[in-house]
């Protein structure tokens, strides 16, 4: 035992660091919501009402794929664990078999939220998703791989009143043209603001350096400028400042904006000789934003990210900081092996941890958007990143996949893309799939 923990030292104290440093649960503002789902896998009619009775439904902590668990019925010669000849995936999805399942959550919310605004955001739900709170239906989700954010303050019952949630999910046809899993495969949260307030997704870091670095560059001057945008979900206008807080560095700006209206904000920092972010050496800064009302903070937002220049150039290829680097990276589809698509924090550590063991240096996600701890890893470790946001355009790979979405939601998909994962120093590709055909990549893809 001794020498197993001397051996995987290293790792388990780069495991601690990542974890300290992307904490599970953000105290007062973003809660995690994992723990204390009931599940059942099936077809089941009113589930989502306040009163049906899921006393029978097993419990489970969240991420959870059903998928990769044995199948309810074996048959001999037919089922074996969770692989079943009668698959519709067939040999694309393992053998295993999507269909239909529904998850349940009873909790209270605290009278302190009454006047304040209260989202639930689903990281991935694979693949069709139905949300409802206290039975009313409030939002259906069209692709697994895209995460959500939905309001449901105005649905609450506050104080020691039973709140219950209720998500359907489908993954049903033939969709996907690799293991995908099924169920709430990545995590969920409860976000808790004032109804003044700012949004991760809406905030963007952009660390500017000089043109002139050269290979031994790890210091610049930079120009740190801030875009975000100030929510107000008040019956009345708001006006207060934004203030930004940066390695000690700060900066305001004021802002006035109306009922139910939003507005944006620019501010700007500049820092001396900062550290820059490689491949080696992945140093990040965190970005501090406050919104601030008769000087009193009713919001704030950490944003990590890296001061670092990428070009891409005939001459020189891709260079970073100035350094002409090769990139040596594998396709990574977004499953974990026998966890099945399930996402815990450590099984996307160890991932990036073994990647770059192996000696690369970059990564493309296949076929779809990873999970939000997955690129912040990348952040943390060194590995750079080719994001990738979905599968196929108008023209199916498989009968049931994307394309059917392709044509009504392809834009705000990717839109929503850049704008989660714009800040993350490791992204340097932004990719809206391959054209190319299946076994062209699929002969090189990691697990």
């Amino acid at each position: 035992m001794i020498q197993f923990f001397i051996k995987n030292l290293r790792q388990i104290l780069v495991g601690m660091a990542i974890a300290m440093q992307f904490p599970v649960a953000a105290q007062g503002r973003k809660e995690n919501f994992d723990n204390g789902w009931r599940f059942h896998r099936g077809i089941v009619a009113n589930a989502e009402a306040v009163d049906f009775d899921d006393s029978k439904w097993r419990e489970l902590t969240l991420p959870h794929d059903w998928s990769v668990e044995p199948l309810p019925v074996q048959r001999k010669g037919m089922t074996i664990g969770p692989f079943t000849r009668t698959s519709i995936g067939r040999w694309d999805t393992g053998e295993t078999e999507g269909g239909e399942g529904w998850y349940r959550k009873t909790f209270q919310a605290s009278s302190t939220d009454k006047n304040r605004r209260v989202v639930l955001h689903v990281e991935g739900a694979y693949n069709e998703a139905e949300v409802y709170v206290n039975g009313q239906k409030l939002f259906y989700n069209h692709y697994g791989y895209q995460p959500f954010k939905v309001d449901i303050t105005k649905h609450l019952k506050f104080g020691n009143k039973d709140n219950v949630i209720a998500i359907r999910v489908v993954n049903a046809g033939l969709n996907s043209r690799w293991y995908a899993g099924s169920g709430l495969y990545r995590h969920v949260w409860l976000e808790h603001t004032d109804k003044t307030c700012l949004d991760e997704w809406d905030t963007y870091v952009n660390a500017s350096i000089p043109a002139n670095l050269t290979k031994r560059t790890t210091r610049a001057d930079a120009n740190i400028d801030i875009s975000t945008t100030v929510h107000n979900y008040q019956k009345r206008n708001i006006s207060g400042e934004v203030e930004v807080e940066i390695d000690g560095r700060t900066a305001t700006e004021p802002f006035s904006v109306g009922a139910d209206r939003d507005t944006g904000v620019k501010l700007h920092v500049s820092m001396k000789k900062a550290l820059l972010w490689s491949v080696e050496r992945p140093q990040l800064y965190k970005a501090h934003i406050r919104v601030k009302i008769n000087k009193e903070t009713v919001d704030e937002i950490t944003i990590p990210f890296g001061v670092r220049k990428i070009e891409a150039t005939a001459e020189r290829g891709f260079l970073l900081n100035g350094e002409s680097i090769k990139l040596k990276g594998a396709c990574v589809h977004h499953d974990h092996g026998l966890l099945g698509a399930a996402a815990p924090d450590r099984a996307e550590v160890h991932k990036v941890e073994q990647l770059k063991g192996l000696g690369y240096n970059a990564v493309r996600c296949s076929h779809n958007l990873p999970s939000e701890r997955f690129l912040q890893v990348c952040d943390s470790l060194g590995l750079l990143v080719m994001d990738e946001v979905f599968d196929q355009w108008l023209e199916p790979k498989r009968d049931e996949d994307y394309h059917r979405h392709f044509m009504k939601h392809a834009p705000q998909d990717m839109a929503l893309m850049v704008r989660r994962d714009r800040n993350h120093p490791s992204v340097i590709i932004w990719s809206i799939a391959s054209r190319m055909r299946a076994w062209t990549w699929h002969g090189c893809c990691a697990r």
